[in-house]
């Protein structure tokens, strides 16, 4: 599935996360030096942020939702959409979406709904939301935020991922195009997959495979099929799975590495969160041009996969803030 929208606007971007850090040099004890230190090496993740006991995931795209609306000084009453993505919503009934619409003071003329996605949330949710105020007009948010995600796994896996949320606030304008592709493959669902009431289990082997040659192949189409050339990119921002997924990615689509945009040293794997949060990350980078363009690949559980290609304002990028013990 692939498409174009010439209206649709990016207005702002933030992130927000814990304000605990876990260091990963701490599980030593657990892994023993040589194999903490290879996976570190591998996985370039030395740093993470975890919530605390008494906060939820909603929690940090409330967060980042305030600091979103502050600068865009939108009525609340205006926003027509409010879309959650997320894989841990705080209770199993209603959907997470309108509890945060509540505690945002949302009004009632506005869609609200959850969105069960992983890595793939924030590509896939730009382009939901987009098709919704293509249609309808008017303002949106997209809020995408998890947390937790890797506690009932092994050591290995747990010291990868990192809580973060974030908020994109959306609106109808003209003359601002969004290009999108989304793929998706429901016969390797078990690749990554959870029952209720039991741990995660993931394919290490195939995610690997998948990313290497469905993801590249992928970024390649969607660059050829919209004609987009080197020279109309200023950066790649890919999800960070791990480093060397990343750098791998980068070197079979032809990615110049002074294009290519990280966060995952200090902040880990951070599920559909990843993508905005590597702009704000980069925040201080991104503000020496007049005007970004952007190509963004998210992939992950379902299998799912695909890439958002935008031009937006470097002022639009806010930064990172810190949710409260």
């Amino acid at each position: 599935m692939q498409g174009r929208y010439n209206n649709i606007a990016i207005k702002a971007i933030a992130a927000a996360v814990p304000e605990q850090i876990v260091n990963n040099e701490g599980y030593e004890k657990e892994l023993g030096k040589k194999r903490l230190s290879k996976h570190i090496r591998m996985t370039g993740v030395e740093r993470r942020r975890k919530l605390s006991e008494h906060q939820n995931a909603s929690d940090l795209a409330i967060c980042a939702a305030d600091k979103v609306l502050e600068y865009v000084m939108w009525r609340r009453d205006d926003i027509q959409a409010l879309i959650y993505v997320t894989q841990v919503p705080d209770m199993e009934k209603p959907a997470t979406a309108f509890l945060i619409q509540k505690k945002l003071g949302i009004g009632k003329n506005c869609i609200v709904f959850d969105v069960n996605l992983g890595c793939s949330g924030f590509v896939a949710g730009m382009q939901i939301i987009a098709g919704i105020l293509h249609n309808s007009g008017g303002k949106g948010l997209l809020l995408i935020a998890d947390g937790r995600y890797g506690e009932e796994r092994k050591i290995e896996d747990q010291i990868l991922f990192g809580d973060a949320g974030c908020a994109i606030a959306v609106e109808v304008e003209e003359a601002h195009e969004l290009y999108y592709m989304q793929e998706s493959d429901g016969t390797r669902y078990d690749v990554i997959h959870k029952q209720y009431g039991q741990s995660t289990i993931m394919n290490g082997n195939a995610v690997f495979a998948f990313t290497l040659y469905e993801v590249s192949q992928s970024i390649i189409k969607a660059r050829e099929l919209f004609g987009i050339s080197e020279s109309d990119i200023d950066y790649y921002v890919f999800h960070q799975g791990q480093k060397m997924i990343i750098d791998n990615l980068a070197e079979i689509c032809d990615v110049p590495k002074e294009k290519l945009l990280y966060s995952i040293e200090e902040y880990g794997n951070t599920i559909g969160s990843s993508i905005p949060l590597t702009l704000c990350h980069n925040r201080e980078l991104l503000q020496k041009k007049d005007k970004l363009s952007l190509f963004m690949s998210g992939f992950g559980v379902g299998l799912s996969w695909g890439s958002v290609f935008v031009t937006i304002c470097p002022e639009t990028v806010l930064g990172i803030y810190c949710l409260d013990l």
